[in-house]
């Protein structure tokens, strides 16, 4: 079905609100178009045009809310407000210099109503539901009653309450709420972890980089990481290498690494993965500020080569040319 016509479709979800059977019975019928509607979003390759995308989002939660029961709805709709709020509203994935407050505190709200919408789905389940609140050990115990079918809502859950916490690290409550992400990721793992391109082990790897070795970090874990998430894609999921750069090269200050890594994900083809080019494209965006700000995050360079100019660095020749994955 053409976009329009799927929008016009999604039109009908007002007049129907009033009867749960009818909710239901359209809800269940127009799965499939929602689903391929945020597919083609996935594939956008023009940022700028990706951008307006949200009032097709909204559209979604309005299918999602008439049907709470739905929880390949909740879980797409988690999804994608995950995914439009990483790429055009998140100020820590930019580029930006200076975070907007603003912009943080939209970009909060939309993380936060994202957790939202995965943990509906998580919470029909009675024993989860009762170890919502409860302390670490009995809600990691209570996480053994989810099945591989359960993944995505567990993933997009974790996924977008891990972004909320990024976001607050001045707040101590979000900060306490960690450990509970990790456990939901770690259930990922454990029943499909190649689920989103082994997201699951990217969250590993920036978990284990992301903080100093004498507070908990380790490099060899997040090398390993990384490592098991390159393996599910062949590294054509761009963002992957993005966060190895980011995270893992600058843990162990391995500038040479940082700059390769990055300026392969710069050479990609845009078309490497066409199911996630608008991820691509984003990781490309952060490839280059990334890259003009190496200066930053490594202090000691004195008089290495200064970071490659984006704009020189000459696209592959044709597809086929080195796996982008190699290193």
């Amino acid at each position: 079905m053409r976009p329009a016509a799927a929008i016009a479709l999604f039109g009908l979800v007002t007049p129907l609100s009033g009867c749960a059977f009818f909710v239901r019975t359209f809800a269940d019928a127009s799965y499939p178009i929602a689903r391929g509607q945020a597919s083609a979003m996935f594939q956008q390759d023009n940022l700028a045009k990706a951008r307006t995308a949200y009032g097709q989002i909204k559209l979604l939660e309005s299918l999602a809310d008439d049907d709470p029961e739905n929880d390949a709805y909740s879980a797409l709709t988690a999804q994608l407000i995950g995914g439009y709020t990483f790429a055009f509203v998140d100020p820590l994935v930019g580029p930006y210099d200076t975070p907007d407050p603003v912009q943080v505190a939209r970009a909060r709200a939309l993380y936060t109503k994202g957790r939202d919408y995965g943990m509906r789905a998580l919470l029909r389940h009675p024993a989860f539901a009762a170890a919502q609140n409860a302390d670490l050990s009995t809600f990691r115990a209570a996480l053994a009653g989810f099945g591989r079918q359960d993944v995505p809502s567990l993933f997009w859950t974790a996924y977008n309450w891990g972004q909320l916490i990024n976001l607050s690290k001045e707040d101590p409550f979000q900060i306490a709420q960690l450990p509970r992400v990790t456990a939901l990721m770690h259930r990922v793992e454990a029943l499909d972890p190649d689920y989103y391109y082994g997201g699951a082990y990217v969250y590993d790897l920036v978990d284990a980089a992301s903080r100093p070795e004498v507070l908990g970090g380790d490099p060899a874990v997040a090398l390993a990481a990384y490592d098991k998430a390159e393996a599910v894609d062949g590294g054509k999921f761009l963002p992957t290498q993005v966060m190895f750069a980011q995270y893992y090269c600058v843990q162990i200050q391995d500038a040479a690494l940082f700059k390769s890594t990055l300026a392969r994900v710069l050479r990609a083809p845009d078309d490497v993965l066409p199911a996630q080019t608008l991820a691509n494209a984003v990781a490309k965006r952060r490839a280059a500020f990334l890259l003009s700000k190496i200066d930053d995050f490594f202090p000691d360079l004195d008089d290495s080569p200064s970071a490659p100019d984006p704009a020189a660095i000459e696209p592959p020749a044709s597809p086929s040319a080195p796996a982008i994955g190699a290193r």
